[in-house]
């Protein structure tokens, strides 16, 4: 029996297989590349450590559908932000981005601790709103500090050598 039915169930699974290729191509392809641009959080990287003034930058890039631009808003720990100033706001405003450009929104003097940027915004106007967050933390400044007690310990670490060859070469003459 297998010899008769073997061909048969053969071009059956191949045929099988033609369609769910199809439907693969035909469905789920273009749904991937509907996405018509993307919006992504450049800076702070996640889980970064940065001071109480930092700039966020945020990127657009396009992808296959290419529309040129699109709008997003801003939110820092769950209040919104005005993209352009940086500042709290009561209600959520949003600002115009463009495909290979990026926004920049100044965030100062913020407190000691972990934080969340998140960005929304709508791909297209038949899509939904996406949501892109960032959490990091502001240090106080302590980063600093330690880059400059090592750069003086390393100074007078040099001073003390430079000491201690000219006293050498002063005995051995």
């Amino acid at each position: 029996m297998t010899t008769t039915h073997g061909p048969k169930l053969r071009r059956g699974f191949a045929a099988l297989t033609v369609a769910v290729i199809t439907l693969n191509v035909v469905v789920v392809a273009p749904a991937a590349a509907h996405l018509a641009i993307r919006v992504d959080i450049r800076y702070p990287q996640p889980d970064s450590h940065v001071g109480p003034d930092v700039t966020a930058v945020v990127f657009a890039q396009q992808t296959l559908a290419g529309v040129p631009q699109t709008t997003f808003s801003a939110s820092l720990d769950g209040h919104p932000l005005d993209p352009a100033t940086g500042r709290l706001v009561p209600q959520t405003e949003t600002t115009v981005i463009r495909v290979g450009t990026e926004t920049r929104i100044p965030l100062r003097r913020l407190a000691k601790g972990r934080h969340e940027l998140a960005i929304a915004y709508r791909p297209d106007t038949d899509m939904p709103i996406l949501h892109t967050a960032v959490n990091f933390t502001v240090g106080s400044g302590s980063s600093y500090r330690s880059v400059a007690v090592v750069v003086l310990a390393v100074a007078m670490a040099s001073v003390v050598a430079l000491a201690v060859i000219g006293v050498r070469r002063r005995r051995s003459r």
